[in-house]
């Protein structure tokens, strides 16, 4: 075998090597990226999971408690709404001695958009009220979608709004 052939052929292999090497670095690259974004939306489901619970549930006996959960997973945008609406229900939660705790049943991710850090989930839900009205309990189903934006590696609920 000549120089040529062997130089030729030393060329042929060193290039496959690199070829593999690349290609193997790509596809970890790959991986890698679809395993964080499969941790995003799992982040972002979990967070609209605790929104929906403690957006059903709260406790006449501790409102600011009940209402500091739900604000806590919030957007400054969501928390400024729903402090304005939990104020208006206040008056009535206390007239009505009302509590209720809220149990998520099922939640899907029904879209997402990773570049622009938003995702909208689709939750069912049940809550058994305690009132005067019904001192014994009962239930109310809800079905929500919580709008969620990533905030500095945080999932935050933008909006809750019931779907009909």
């Amino acid at each position: 075998m000549t120089g040529v052939g062997r130089r030729a052929r030393t060329g042929l292999a060193a290039l496959a090597v690199l070829a593999l090497v690349a290609g193997t670095a790509v596809g970890l690259q790959h991986l890698r990226r679809a395993d964080q974004e499969q941790e995003s939306r799992d982040a972002a489901l979990s967070t609209a999971h605790r929104a929906a619970t403690a957006f059903t549930s709260y406790d006449k006996a501790d409102l600011d408690a009940s209402f500091a959960a739900v604000l806590a997973l919030g957007t400054p945008r969501f928390r400024e709404l729903f402090t304005g609406a939990g104020e208006q229900l206040r008056p009535l939660i206390a007239k009505k001695q009302a509590s209720a705790k809220g149990a998520v049943l099922a939640a899907g991710v029904e879209r997402w958009d990773e570049e622009a850090a938003r995702a909208s989930v689709l939750v069912a839900a049940d809550a058994v009220v305690t009132n005067v009205d019904f001192p014994k309990g009962a239930s109310q189903r809800f079905r929500l979608r919580v709008e969620l934006r990533r905030v500095d590696d945080r999932w935050l609920v933008d909006a809750i709004t019931p779907v009909v």
